[in-house]
């Protein structure tokens, strides 16, 4: 993407998770996904999917550890009181839309992924604030560890700026029997909003 498209949208999926925390739960991953994908169609961006996922967040004092051991913990009694993980997207008995829908949904491009919902996983008495997260695969090496998570060979880590690490997982669950994806008229509405507020012309 251009730096314009890029900004635009950084913008838009900001103004776009406001607007759906004021209706919604913080865990509305697939509205947010489905929103996403709307707007990058509106910047004319193509070639963009949602994926299903696991997410698991580790705050700044379990990465700091996981880089001096040159692993990645998970095991419960290796954390001392400091280190905290959170995972989105492990809900048993929600699976198949028999009480909703347990998995995480993103949105990726060929060379990009926005998790809008991030913010669900937002521990800040752990230093986990967390906010909707566009990702870019800036180098070659990235796009290519993008490719394989998307295949589903790799987790993809991402570092953030804050401390936190972040490692998403593939998984095969269908976010279509969820009411949030099934319901278009959810999306569009919050789309209109938000484009509408910007005073930005539809795209054909």
């Amino acid at each position: 993407m251009n730096k314009n498209k890029i900004s635009k949208l950084e913008d838009y999926t900001v103004k776009a998770r406001k607007i759906i925390l004021e209706r919604y739960f913080p865990d509305s991953c697939v509205l947010s996904t489905a929103v996403t994908i709307e707007l990058c169609k509106k910047l004319g961006i193509k070639g963009v999917e949602p994926l299903s996922c696991t997410v698991v967040a580790y705050n700044p004092e379990l990465t700091e550890k996981m880089k001096e051991k040159g692993r990645f913990i998970t095991e419960q009694d290796e954390f001392n009181d400091a280190e905290y993980s959170v995972g989105v997207g492990f809900i048993e008995g929600k699976h198949n839309g028999l009480k909703g829908w347990g998995g995480h949904l993103i949105a990726v491009g060929k060379d990009f992924l926005v998790d809008l919902s991030l913010d669900q996983a937002s521990r800040p008495e752990r230093g986990m604030n967390f906010t909707p997260l566009l990702w870019l695969a800036e180098t070659s090496k990235d796009r290519q560890r993008l490719k394989d998570f998307i295949h589903g060979d790799i987790n993809l880590i991402v570092m953030l700026e804050n401390g936190c690490t972040l490692s998403y997982h593939r998984i095969e669950l269908d976010h279509t029997v969820s009411p949030d994806w099934i319901n278009k008229d959810r999306r569009i509405d919050i789309v209109k909003k938000v484009l509408d507020n910007n005073n930005y012309n539809y795209l054909p």
